[in-house]
C-alpha cells in the first residue's frame, strides 16, 4: 500500500513537469485556478466517503451483505450529489472564472465538471475495500488513476495546444476525467470478482438506518476534511486580485500563481504521501479496536517524520538544482530563481503538513472528527487575515501565500496537539514504538 502510494504520488508529481512544459507558467496558473474548486467540491461530495464507509464497516464488523448494502447506498448518494455539483460547475463556469480574475479558466471549469461524478463513485468503492481492510484495490486504483492522468492529460493537452493555452488546459483536465473513469472500471471489476462469493446473511439494519449512520459519519468526517481544500479555494479567488492590486499585470500574477501552486506546492506535497497513505491504514484499525492505540499512533507519526524530514533537507538545500533540472527548458532564468527561492522558503511546510495529516487521520480513527474541524477552522480564519495582509503587500507578493500556509499549518497542528496533551495521548512515544 505504501509503495503504491509513493508510486502514485510520484506519478502525480512527475505529471506536473511535462504539463508545465506544455502549458508554461501562465497555462499552469489557469490550470491551478480550477483545481482548488474541484478539490473543494470533491471533498463536499465524495472525499469523506472512503473514511466514512471504512469506519462504519470496520467499527460495526459488518457482514459481507451489510458491507455491500452500505456500498450501494453510498453509490446512490454520491451519484445524485456528484451530478448536482457537476451541473452547477458547468452552468456557472463563466461566473467562477470572472470572480477569480481570469476568464480564460471558464472552459477549464466546464471540462472538469463531469469528473466530480466519477471521482465520487471511485471514493465509494475505495471506502468499501478499506473497511474490509483490503488495501490492495485502493492502492492500485491510485496508481492507475495517476498513470492514466499522466497519459491522457498530456496527450490531450498537447493535441489541443494548437487552439490556445486555455484549450490545452481543457485537454489536461479532460485527462483527469478519463483517469477517474479508468480507476472506477478497475475497482468495479475487482468488486465483481469478489461478488462471486455470495453470502447467505442479510443486512442486520434496514436501509434507512444504515443510510443515516453513513450520513452522520460522512458529514462529521467531511466537515473536517473540508477546511484544507476550502483554504486553497479561498486562495484561488484572492490571489490574482490581490497581486494585481500591487501593480502586477494579470499575466504575471497568473504565472506566479502557476509557479507557486503548480510547481512549488507539488514538490512540497510529494513527501506527504506517506501521511495520506497512513490515513487509510489508521482509520479502520483505530476504529475497530482500542488495543495498542498508543503504539499505532506512535508508528504513524514516526513513519511520517522518517520520510518527510530527509525530503525537507533536500528541498531546503537543493531547491535551485531541483528547479533547474526539472523546469529549465520552460522557465527563464528569472522564473527559475524565483521558483527556487519559493521552494526553499516553503520546504518547512512539508513537516507541518505531514504532522497535520497524521493528526487528523488519528483523530478520525478514534472518532474525534470535530477536533480537526475546530483546529483547522481556527487556522483558516487566521490564515485568511495573514494571506490578505502579506499577498497585498508589494514587499512580499507571492511569498505571502507561503507565509499564510505556514500560519495555517502551525495553528492547526498546535490546536490538535493541545487536545492530544489534554487526553494524555503522546504523538511519539518511543517505548510504545519499540516495546
Amino acid at each position: 500500500m505504501l509503495l503504491c502510494g509513493i508510486v502514485a504520488k510520484a506519478l502525480g508529481a512527475v505529471y506536473k513537469i511535462p504539463l508545465t512544459l506544455i502549458l508554461g507558467a501562465k497555462g499552469l496558473g489557469i490550470y491551478q485556478l480550477v483545481f482548488p474548486l474541484f478539490s473543494l467540491v470533491l471533498t463536499i461530495s465524495s472525499s469523506a466517503m472512503p473514511t466514512a464507509i471504512s469506519e462504519l464497516v470496520a467499527k460495526r464488523k459488518s457482514s459481507e451483505a451489510e458491507a455491500k448494502q452500505i456500498l450501494k447506498l453510498s453509490v446512490c448518494f454520491l451519484l445524485v450529489v456528484g451530478t448536482c455539483f457537476s451541473v452547477l460547475i458547468f452552468l456557472f463556469s463563466n461566473h467562477l472564472a470572472f470572480l477569480q480574475g481570469n476568464v480564460l479558466a471558464s472552459n477549464a471549469f466546464k471540462a472538469v465538471a463531469p469528473t466530480v461524478v466519477f471521482a465520487g463513485l471511485v471514493s465509494a468503492f475505495r471506502g468499501y475495500f478499506q473497511g474490509k481492510l483490503n488495501m490492495v484495490p485502493t492502492a492500485f486504483s491510485h496508481v492507475f488513476e495517476q498513470f492514466f492522468k499522466l497519459l491522457f492529460g498530456l496527450l490531450l493537452g498537447k493535441l489541443l495546444l494548437k487552439f490556445g493555452i486555455e484549450w490545452a488546459c481543457v485537454g489536461a483536465l479532460l485527462g483527469v476525467c478519463v483517469s477517474e473513469i479508468c480507476a472506477l472500471l478497475f475497482l468495479f471489476l475487482v468488486f465483481l470478482k469478489q461478488k462471486t462469493k455470495k453470502s447467505q446473511q442479510k443486512p442486520k439494519e434496514k436501509n434507512i438506518v444504515l443510510f443515516k449512520m453513513l450520513l452522520k459519519s460522512f458529514f462529521a468526517v467531511g466537515l473536517s476534511n473540508l477546511i484544507l481544500p476550502l483554504s486553497l479555494f479561498v486562495d484561488s479567488f484572492l490571489v490574482l486580485n490581490l497581486l494585481q492590486k500591487t501593480g502586477m499585470s494579470l499575466n504575471m500574477a497568473t504565472s506566479l500563481w502557476g509557479i507557486d501552486s503548480g510547481v512549488v506546492s507539488s514538490l512540497t506535497n510529494l513527501p506527504v504521501v506517506l501521511g495520506v497513505a497512513l490515513s487509510a491504514f489508521v482509520v479502520p484499525k483505530l476504529a475497530s479496536s482500542t488495543t495498542q492505540r498508543q503504539q499505532n499512533i506512535s508508528k504513524s507519526f514516526f513513519l511520517s517524520l522518517f520520510v518527510v524530514i530527509p525530503f525537507f533537507v533536500v528541498l531546503l538545500c537543493c531547491s535551485y538544482d531541483i528547479i533547474s533540472i526539472l523546469f529549465s527548458s520552460n522557465f527563464d532564468n528569472t522564473q527559475i530563481l524565483l521558483a527556487s527561492k519559493l521552494l526553499s522558503f516553503a520546504a518547512g511546510t512539508t513537516i507541518l503538513l505531514a504532522i497535520l495529516e497524521t493528526q487528523n487521520a488519528v483523530l478520525q480513527g478514534i472518532g474525534k472528527m470535530f477536533v480537526p474541524l475546530f483546529s483547522m477552522s481556527m487556522a483558516l480564519v487566521v490564515k485568511i487575515v495573514v494571506f490578505v495582509l502579506f499577498v497585498s503587500n508589494k514587499s512580499f507578493g507571492i511569498f505571502g501565500v507561503e507565509i499564510a500556509k505556514y500560519t495555517f499549518f502551525a495553528v492547526a497542528v498546535f490546536c490538535n496537539f493541545v487536545w492530544f496533551k489534554a487526553k494524555r495521548l503522546k504523538i511519539l512515544e518511543l517505548k510504545k514504538l519499540f516495546p
